[in-house]
């Protein structure tokens, strides 16, 4: 990254010297340049604004560093900010910012290399069989037993950089996930023990997306909460929800956000994986357009094999307009319980200081069903 912004400034800077003398010198150095006054494009917002547009995202954030006029730029630019999935892009945006049809999304290349099985977690098991794992992943050491579903954690860029990952005003936790950004999230849970079957869900959207969502409350829960709030789960089939006892929340304003930030769904996935009591699996999957009303959902989950995957779902409400609907998201979590709830081990190394309880609700029934 550095090396191509010294190439960038290099072109930019007004000299007569050759290029090929910078490309064969084995440290070139900017401070080594004739004075002269910076380009215009340098001291030209617009200009370099237009230029800092083309750098990949990932230069694009590490060149905030470079000095204090282009961090202001970078940190208040709509554009540069839209292109860092900081912000989502406006309707009327230019097709060089959303080059999307609106049934195409695109995963945030930083999330998704930083947290590469997260948004996949199913992915694990075949990616651990490939002939190149062990160098790219070979280097972190694995607890003597881990549960599969902790693995999305543990090989991630959280787990290999901790100290600049957990940090609370770590940039990724401001980020969109998705472009377009994910309007609606779908929260799922299923409980299957000795008593029965038990489905549930509830749909939050943002922005637009408000009119037919659910509450996310973020909070810190207070002493011994944790243990009594699944205690009580566990007797019901049901994941309780968190109000009675947060001891400090913050409703998150649905109208004002424009899309799921990575910071919710990591403190989501973080409680339900490793916090000890893990699940015994969950997925995450993605779709464009509008999820279908719960009315028509609850039909379909009592129809005779439903299969409730989100793209099995939305298959019918592919002939509505998709634009402005943004991407739809489903967070799916299974419970298999027993007659006693053991505790398993927990994993606080992956708690970020940023970290806020996530409770989403209410949660409605889609299906219950009683065993003989």
């Amino acid at each position: 990254m550095l090396w191509s912004c010294r190439i960038l400034l290099y072109l930019l800077l007004p000299t007569k010297r050759d290029v090929s003398s910078f490309v064969t010198t084995s440290k070139p150095s900017i401070t080594t340049m004739p004075n002269a006054a910076p380009p215009l494009a340098l001291t030209t917002p617009e200009l370099l604004e237009y230029i800092l547009a083309f750098l990949p995202p990932r230069d694009l954030l590490l060149v905030q560093r470079v000095c204090k006029p282009w961090h202001d730029l970078i940190t208040t630019s709509p554009t540069l900010q839209t292109l860092l999935y900081f912000r989502a892009p406006p309707p009327s945006s230019s097709p060089s910012l959303t080059p999307f049809s609106s049934s195409e999304y695109t995963l945030n290349p930083l999330l998704k290399s930083a947290f590469p099985f997260l948004f996949s977690p199913n992915k694990v098991q075949s990616a651990e069989r490939a002939e190149d794992w062990d160098v790219e992943w070979g280097d972190l050491e694995l607890p003597a037993a881990v549960d599969p579903n902790v693995k999305p954690f543990i090989y991630s860029s959280f787990n290999r950089n901790p100290a600049a990952f957990r940090r609370k005003e770590a940039s990724w936790r401001r980020m969109h996930i998705s472009n377009p950004p994910v309007r609606t999230i779908v929260w799922r849970r299923e409980s299957a023990g000795m008593a029965g079957l038990f489905i549930g869900e509830c749909v939050t959207g943002f922005g637009d997306s408000t009119g037919r969502t659910s509450s996310i409350t973020l909070g810190t829960l207070g002493e011994d909460a944790l243990q009594r709030k699944w205690d009580e789960e566990s007797r019901s089939g049901f994941r309780k929800t968190d109000e009675g006892y947060l001891i400090s929340k913050d409703q998150l304003d649905l109208q004002k956000e424009d899309g799921l930030r990575m910071a919710v769904l990591y403190d989501y996935l973080f409680e339900v994986n490793c916090t000890g009591y893990v699940p015994s699996h969950w997925n995450v999957e993605f779709a464009v357009g509008q999820y279908p009303h719960p009315q028509k959902v609850v039909e379909y989950a009592h129809q005779p094999n439903a299969e409730l995957s989100l793209a099995k779902l939305m298959r019918d409400e592919e002939h509505e307009e998709h634009e402005g609907a943004g991407v739809t998201m489903l967070v799916e979590v299974h419970w298999s319980k027993g007659c006693i709830v053991e505790e398993e081990e927990d994993y606080q190394q992956f708690r970020s200081d940023g970290y806020q309880n996530v409770d989403v609700g209410p949660m409605a029934r889609l299906k219950e069903m009683m065993w003989d």
